[in-house]
């Protein structure tokens, strides 16, 4: 007797495909690695280092930078906004301004991913178009959390593309100063914003220094606050009241988050919010609180 035909079939639910595609890599991000030993070279190879990688950028035909003198005539030119006017009205002027260093220090471990999002989204407003001019973003390489997220189609939610979002890698925060300092004499920029477990004062000072000259905002997501003379225009403080791990949240789902002005260069500042990011609207509603937070921990 003959054999008939098994007939197969395989199907997958429309959440399943949704998950598949919301997992798959989207090279959103130009990726640009620097090799290990980039900035502490001190033999003639460190000129060619320094040479491959500026090569690298040129090739991206972002433009030199420079130092125009040309002063912007408002606060809205001259400060970053979060787009929500609770916020925006109740800072005081200065507060994010565009040639400053910004320190974002998530309060607990879970909440670091979370606090670079927030620093991102808020340099985000910035670019208005494919030719606005890039935003830099430096992580080291056992970032993976948040490479594979600036590689994925959740950047397209915050409004940027691979034409103005430009990552660097490098697997030693050494290097990664070093590679900050050559991008911004290199190129111009809207922004960077680096993530750093521990970042120590003179490479603050550095930073901060580079900011102010460029006239171009850093934005530093500090795991530890960083000690000594503050060097940062204005400290915030960032934590999740859902207790979903880091890795799994996005910004785009709904939760709760607070963030705290915590001090302004040159004075003292508590003003808490709690905030919430609309992806479909492309802004942050927030309302103000008064309450005390404590210090970060980690």
């Amino acid at each position: 007797m003959r054999k008939e035909a098994e007939i197969l079939s395989h199907q997958l639910a429309p959440n399943d495909v949704i998950s598949l595609l919301n997992k798959s890599s989207a090279p959103f991000a130009n990726h640009i690695s620097i090799p290990t030993g980039a900035a502490i070279n001190l033999d003639s190879s460190e000129t060619s280092i320094a040479s491959k990688f500026t090569q690298s950028l040129e090739a991206l035909d972002l433009g030199k930078s420079s130092t125009s003198s040309n002063q912007p005539i408002n606060k809205k030119e001259t400060e970053l906004n979060f787009g929500s006017p609770q916020i925006d009205l109740s800072l005081p002027e200065g507060t994010l301004a565009k040639d400053g260093l910004h320190e974002f220090n998530p309060k607990h471990f879970k909440d670091q991913d979370l606090a670079f999002k927030i620093a991102l989204t808020l340099a985000a407003r910035e670019v208005n178009s494919p030719s606005s001019k890039p935003i830099f973003c430096f992580l080291t390489e056992d970032q993976t959390n948040l490479i594979n997220w600036l590689s994925s189609i959740e950047i397209e939610k915050l409004g940027l593309s691979k034409e103005n979002l430009i990552l660097i890698t490098a697997k030693h925060t050494d290097d990664l100063l070093w590679a900050m300092e050559e991008t911004i004499h290199s190129v111009e920029a809207t922004a960077l914003v680096a993530h750093f477990t521990l970042l120590n004062n003179i490479s603050a000072q550095r930073l901060a220094f580079a900011a102010k000259t460029h006239k171009v905002p850093y934005l530093l997501i500090c795991n530890h606050k960083i000690d000594g003379p503050n060097h940062s225009k204005s400290k915030w403080t960032i934590w999740s009241t859902t207790e979903t791990p880091n890795c799994e949240t996005s910004l785009n789902q709904e939760k709760q988050i607070e963030l705290t002005l915590s001090q302004i260069q040159n004075e003292e500042q508590n003003s808490n919010w709690t905030i919430k990011w609309q992806a479909e609207k492309g802004r942050f509603v927030t309302s103000k609180k008064e309450t005390e937070i404590s210090a970060t921990v980690h």
